[in-house]
């Protein structure tokens, strides 16, 4: 289940993580009983593909895409030779 961040309106202004579906909502703070309001977040596989770009090298990253589109041409042009009738 995905883990969504709250902040209390209230006195205690509490910064709360909570577990629950998607179409549910915490509705008020569990320390002082006041409204919440749900706070801006990624999803967690957003956040760790951006971290992991973020320490590649730009020319690995490039080198990568590269190799990635070779790969994907070679397989097309296989694909393509074998459906043509000579």
């Amino acid at each position: 289940m995905p883990r969504y961040a709250y902040r209390c309106l209230g006195e205690c202004e509490d910064a709360i993580q909570v577990t629950h579906g998607i179409d549910d909502r915490l509705e008020e703070c569990p320390a002082c009983k006041e409204a919440v309001r749900k706070m801006l977040t990624i999803p967690i596989s957003l956040a760790a593909q951006t971290a992991a770009s973020v320490t590649a090298k730009p020319g690995a990253l490039v080198d990568a895409y590269i190799k990635e589109v070779k790969e994907e041409l070679r397989q097309q042009k296989k694909e393509v030779r074998g459906d043509i009738d000579v």
